[in-house]
């Protein structure tokens, strides 16, 4: 490294973070940094280099691995996307339902983090499923990503303004769920390290 100092994008690629979970671990004052006075961060190489040698961010906090529920009620689909999510992050803890109704047995038990979930199903819909989630103090910072297969902009903007963080269309890009799913992960809370 020839440079002194390194911007947070430089930081995340150099040790393969997303830029905002670099930026998160450097606003936290957790690394030294300087912050200039349009509040951009610069960090010295040298501990960005350290911190490449010994490996991720992500390796120098615990973190829980993220738990996503996926619910639709076309069965095929809900297993390609739960094949999907496993094959990209192994630490993931997956569960599934095929109904509104399952979802909210799931969702009180399982606690995810992320709830991929479809927009039109039979009984309990993805809108009211979403609601519930969100008005639920104890589900709140579940991060809600709708998928349909029938598109309109009033949908969407519906299910936005019910709380979702995004609404793919099916047949959407499972790489792109997978980055968003990364990305609200990676904003979970280090766990405590447990003291002896």
């Amino acid at each position: 490294m020839d440079k002194i100092f390194l911007t947070t994008s430089e930081m995340a690629r150099l040790l393969g973070v997303s830029r905002t979970t670099a930026y998160r671990y450097v606003a936290s004052g957790k690394y030294p940094a300087l912050r200039l006075p349009e509040g951009h961060y610069r960090i010295p190489a040298s501990v960005v280099k350290d911190l490449a040698c010994i490996g991720s961010v992500q390796n120098q906090v615990s973190k829980r691995p993220g738990r996503i529920l996926v619910v639709d009620d076309e069965t095929a689909l809900v297993a390609v996307i739960e094949k999907f999510l496993k094959t990209a992050e192994p630490a993931w803890e997956i569960a599934t339902a095929t109904s509104g109704f399952e979802a909210g047995e799931k969702l009180l038990s399982f606690k995810p983090d992320v709830l991929v979930l479809d927009l039109m199903m039979p009984g309990l819909d993805g809108f009211q499923v979403c609601q519930a989630v969100k008005s639920n103090p104890d589900l709140r910072h579940t991060s809600v990503i709708a998928i349909t297969g029938y598109p309109s902009q009033e949908r969407i903007e519906a299910i936005i303004r019910a709380g979702a963080v995004a609404c793919l269309v099916k047949p959407f890009d499972f790489h792109h769920l997978v980055k968003i799913i990364r990305e609200r992960v990676s904003l979970l809370p280090p766990v405590r390290p447990e003291t002896e």
